[in-house]
């Protein structure tokens, strides 16, 4: 699914969002209508939580993105 897809899901469930192709240990991404923007948990550093993601053009017209549990990775 795009970005966009993804994104309406993790607004919805409240759950991050990742690329398939950053699996197994890329990051999760949390949009947020804060003014930290996106934030990106790193894998397995749930205690480090970074704000303001900025996407690469790549990253944004991608359509491997898919929904995560935030802050409950997956194996």
């Amino acid at each position: 699914m795009n970005i966009v897809e993804a994104a309406r899901i993790s607004k919805k469930t409240q759950k991050g969002i990742t690329r398939k192709s950053w699996t197994p240990k890329g990051p999760t991404i949390l949009p947020t209508n804060t003014k930290s923007g996106c934030i990106v948990e790193l894998y397995r550093l749930h205690d480090s939580l970074t704000p303001r993601w900025q996407p690469s053009a790549d990253d944004l017209l991608a359509d491997d993105w898919e929904p995560v549990g935030y802050l409950d990775k997956r194996d």
